[in-house]
């Protein structure tokens, strides 16, 4: 599994890369803090999930849109302090919506489901 996270807050992203390597030692991650990057690494690079942490991204539907129509067969993975944002998230496309603090089972549940949606 191949796994491009968007995260504003660096800390949390290596957090999820420690827990995404340990679950799947053969996940590469890559962390880019600005969505026109990821979404220019997308077009490049195949990925089988997106992590997007949505808290604080204004425009975090469009953003939503944008990784959906440059990778259409990448699982997207919606992120948030705030549970309400989840209906939001599956409307916006997302194949799964973690609420943080992220938990390892949680986690791991999520990149279970992206492997069968991939």
């Amino acid at each position: 599994m191949t796994a491009v996270i968007l995260i504003r807050d660096g800390q949390i992203a290596r957090l999820l890369e420690r827990q995404l390597k340990a679950l799947r030692s053969d996940c590469a991650v890559v962390i880019l803090k600005e969505p026109g990057k990821a979404l220019r690494h997308l077009e490049d690079t195949p990925a089988d999930a997106v992590f997007l942490d949505i808290d604080g991204e204004a425009d975090w539907q469009g953003v939503c849109g944008m990784v959906k129509v440059a990778a259409r067969n990448t699982s997207l993975v919606l992120l948030s302090d705030d549970s309400l944002n989840a209906v939001k998230a599956f409307e916006a496309g997302a194949a799964d919506f973690i609420t943080k603090p992220v938990e390892h089972k949680r986690l791991e549940q999520a990149v279970l489901r992206c492997a069968r949606v991939g």
